[in-house]
């Protein structure tokens, strides 16, 4: 059975299933139900653990003989397995089917997995699970999900959020549920459970939000010129290479012009767009809605000339022509990159 992870808690206030699959890109939440359920199990009686970290090269039937094994004291047994591949392999996959058509009561698997593409959710030992445990499919949440949950976790705390506190927090971390969770947890450390004030929640957060290159380009194709200024300045501070940001940046890029270009010719726009996910096409079109063929040269040119500022190899500002350009693509006017 396929459920999410906020119905997981009931799920395991009915019963103890013999398999378990978190899976997911969003750590915090992958963490958050491995974490109940290891607390469920020992609650029901799982109380000897076994560990596995599992790489590739990974002898699988060390899973399935920890699962035949009786424990020496008779303890129901937790195997708290980690696959940090991307995927099982024949043997994993052959290792898991096993143990699904063995399961037994005394024996509980916590399999933890990176986020799986629909293609291997169809395989056999996947649907296995599904058949005999729950599978737990975790995804980031969307803005209005994480604001109802920063909201969730206050009330259970005893808070009642002031008007504007609950945004100014979602704000801040950006999507970062660890860093959202940290700052509940410091709050309700510094202010008594009641009324939780604004003044209170901006005296006290920390900019903890979290910033990758990708979204920095995604951002000025979708045209949020304001998040850029923050984006690009947190980027800094943690370190990112500027190469990566300018990378990026022409890869979109090219995929703009020739979106452009296709559209003014009556060309293949699809083809002009291959190998983009569908939301990075539609953050391409919203860019190609702004800007015009020529508009679209140019700051792919701009971007070009300055990898050879990075590169040291002509004089200019790095990080400020990045903003300037990141700017000019997200349909904000400004001086364009200076010429060699």
């Amino acid at each position: 059975m396929n459920i999410k992870p906020a119905q997981l808690s009931q799920q395991l206030k009915k019963s103890i299933a013999p398999i378990y699959r978190v899976s997911g890109d969003e750590p915090f939440q992958v963490q958050e139900c491995a974490d109940l359920i290891r607390a469920a199990a020992k609650s029901a009686g799982f109380s000897e653990v076994q560990k596995f970290h599992i790489e590739a090269g990974f002898d699988w039937q060390q899973v399935v003989a920890g699962a035949a094994s009786m424990s020496l004291f008779g303890d129901k047994q937790l195997l708290d397995a980690q696959l940090v591949v991307a995927k099982p392999g024949k043997e994993g996959s052959a290792a898991l089917t096993e143990y699904c058509e063995s399961a037994g009561p005394d024996t509980v698997l916590l399999l933890q997995t990176g986020k799986l593409d629909a293609g291997t959710r169809k395989q056999k030992w996947s649907q296995q699970i599904d058949r005999v445990g729950i599978s737990i499919d975790v995804y980031p949440l969307r803005p209005r999900e994480l604001s109802q949950w920063i909201e969730a976790r206050f009330k259970q705390g005893g808070y009642q959020c002031e008007r504007g506190v609950v945004p100014l927090l979602a704000e801040y971390v950006e999507g970062n549920m660890l860093a959202a969770s940290q700052e509940i947890e410091k709050l309700q450390l510094l202010c008594e459970p009641g009324e939780l004030s604004l003044e209170q929640v901006r005296v006290a957060i920390t900019d903890s939000a979290r910033y990758d290159p990708f979204d920095f380009v995604d951002t000025a194709l979708q045209g949020n010129s304001t998040r850029l200024v923050r984006m690009l300045d947190g980027l800094r501070q943690e370190g990112v290479n500027e190469n990566q940001i300018l990378w990026m940046m022409t890869d979109k890029l090219r995929k703009l012009v020739a979106l452009k270009e296709a559209q003014a010719t009556g060309g293949d726009e699809q083809s002009a767009l291959q190998g983009l996910w569908n939301t990075q096409q539609s953050m391409v079109r919203q860019a190609a809605n702004r800007l015009s063929i020529e508009q679209a040269n140019q700051i792919l040119s701009d971007v070009c000339r300055l990898d050879w500022v990075a590169k040291g190899q002509a004089k200019g500002d790095v990080w400020n022509e990045i903003l300037a350009l990141a700017l000019r693509v997200a349909g904000v006017n400004t001086i364009k990159a200076s010429a060699v």
